[in-house]
């Protein structure tokens, strides 16, 4: 009976070691698993201020680029206006040379007919 009772007293010790390393170990898991949700709401906090600042980069970029790209078009737009009237200017003198010459073959084909041929 006396050994029976100091089975029994040495295995409610056992059980009390074990569940208090137990329950040491719950709370160092506990404590564990808070710091890696700290860790992690740190770690999304930089990745989201990292994303923030690349879309604002971004947006200045897309902006920078629209009105390089505006003043671009303007300004093919006007020298393009130009190589038009450059053109226009060209061509109408070409037709001017062209009626000139065809008024000059015209009284020379009228004076060759007034002309007397001698042999």
């Amino acid at each position: 009976m006396v050994v029976l009772l100091k089975l029994r007293f040495e295995s409610l010790l056992l059980l009390k070691v074990h569940l208090l390393t137990l329950v040491k170990h719950i709370v160092i898991k506990a404590e564990l698993l808070l710091v890696e949700l700290v860790y992690s709401f740190h770690v999304l906090h930089a990745f989201l201020e990292d994303l923030h600042l690349r879309l604002q980069l971004n947006l200045l970029l897309s902006l920078f680029i629209g009105i390089l790209t505006h003043d671009f078009l303007q300004l093919l737009r006007i020298l393009l206006l130009l190589f038009l009237a450059l053109l226009q200017k060209a061509g109408f003198d070409d037709l001017v040379l062209v009626e000139e010459l065809l008024d000059f073959l015209s009284v020379a084909v009228k004076n060759v007919h007034s002309l007397p041929i001698e042999f």
